[in-house]
């Protein structure tokens, strides 16, 4: 699975989509089939939408129930599909949503992609992200406590995979997640890859309790995830905010 959801390549490439620039678009694809808004192709749609709703910010989201930032018209096709595009103009706020559609076998996969908007309107109130020193330094402590607390409860024990993850936080991105994150100044984009393999570490970890046997034990380790993930979740949206339009 990609490390970067599709929401968050979608901000991340909004200026190069809006032309139709093939790397681009071959960035966010990916194996999927070509993507679409609505019906239409996404190369011939988001331009139009990026007009109409006129020069503004955008920012990917990845909620969950609880989580504060998604308008009400908007959080139930966003909390089904995990992530959703926010593009707040002048003109309209726009959320944008991911309808993945898996086809194909095991050996072959495929996924369709239509993305459907949800026009809020001009006067939408839409909380804007947290401040990004203040999200990444709620990360660091919640990567702290989480890491003691599943140290403590041997989550990681038998997962090579888990530990692998866990050693990679600072580690060189894979190829597409490095050239994505070149749409973004130093800072931000080291932010985004270290709150998404934080999030990549919460679900390895929740496939397996570890040692974790006890009823307290397990709502220790499950609030620790859950504090962890959410904090990672609020550096995504911070990290994204991008000028568009």
């Amino acid at each position: 699975m990609p490390l970067v959801p599709r929401a968050v390549a979608l901000v991340l490439l909004a200026d190069r989509l809006g032309t139709a620039e093939a790397r681009a678009l071959a960035l966010l694809e990916g194996a999927d089939e070509p993507h679409r808004i609505g019906v239409r192709p996404l190369a011939v749609a988001l331009p139009e939408l990026l007009t109409t709703t006129g020069t503004g910010v955008a920012w990917a989201v990845l909620p969950v129930p609880g989580d504060p930032g998604v308008p009400p018209s908007a959080a139930a096709p966003a909390l089904l599909a995990g992530e959703a595009a926010v593009v707040r103009g002048a003109r309209d706020t726009v959320v944008l949503v991911p309808d993945v559609a898996a086809f194909g076998s095991a050996l072959e996969p495929g996924w369709t992609v239509r993305w459907r908007p949800v026009a809020l309107g001009p006067g939408a109130v839409v909380p804007p992200p947290a401040d990004l020193g203040e999200a990444r330094l709620a990360l660091v402590h919640a990567l702290h406590d989480a890491t003691d607390e599943l140290t403590r409860l041997d989550v990681a024990r038998e997962r090579r995979e888990l530990r692998e993850a866990l050693l990679d936080l600072s580690g060189p991105a894979d190829d597409r997640t490095a050239e994505l994150l070149e749409s973004l100044p130093e800072r931000p984009a080291a932010a985004l890859l270290q709150a998404l393999r934080v999030l990549r570490i919460v679900e390895l970890a929740e496939e397996d309790p570890g040692a974790a046997v006890t009823a307290g034990q397990l709502g220790a380790r499950s609030a620790a995830l859950a504090a962890l993930a959410r904090a990672a979740r609020v550096v995504v949206a911070a990290a994204t905010v991008r000028r568009v339009g």
